[in-house]
């Protein structure tokens, strides 16, 4: 059993790490952001609903949010964010050389770090996703 849960783990771990390379920001440049993005409102059609679940798709695929902004990250879709915050845990917890318990142990984790990282988010505006999710690291790897 524990060999099934390490390997199931060990392929989440190369997903998301195939996600952040295929996720990570290319030499084009982005338009700048305006200084004070509470005054422009986001127009009710351009706002992401958050869209059913793809039936090709596990929860922890398809996060794009790896080297947002911390206004991405909160104008973004739970599922998302989810996605994305597995692949940061996934990530973190292989830098530490240490396994998830099992995939829900890994659900968890990405769940707190969603929340730890919308806290810190809506906190400071300018933050980039990478900083707020390097601060909540102690969430998902508490005993270090």
């Amino acid at each position: 059993m524990n060999k099934i849960v390490l390997a199931v783990v060990g392929f989440v771990g190369l997903m998301g790490l195939a996600g952040m390379i295929l996720s990570w920001p290319s030499s084009t440049p982005r338009p700048p952001r305006s200084a004070d993005p509470v005054s422009e409102p986001v127009p009710e059609a351009a706002a992401k609903p958050d869209p059913e679940p793809a039936p090709d798709r596990e929860w922890f695929e398809g996060g794009t949010l790896h080297q947002s902004t911390s206004a991405d990250w909160l104008a973004s879709t739970d599922p998302d964010r989810l996605a994305t915050a597995a692949d940061l845990a996934t990530a973190m917890m292989n830098d530490a050389e240490r396994k998830f318990q099992s995939p829900e142990s890994m659900r968890a984790q990405a769940e707190e770090l969603v929340r730890c990282i919308t806290a810190g988010a809506e906190s400071a505006a300018d933050a980039s996703v990478p900083a707020l999710s390097a601060e909540c690291r102690d969430v998902v790897i508490p005993d270090e």
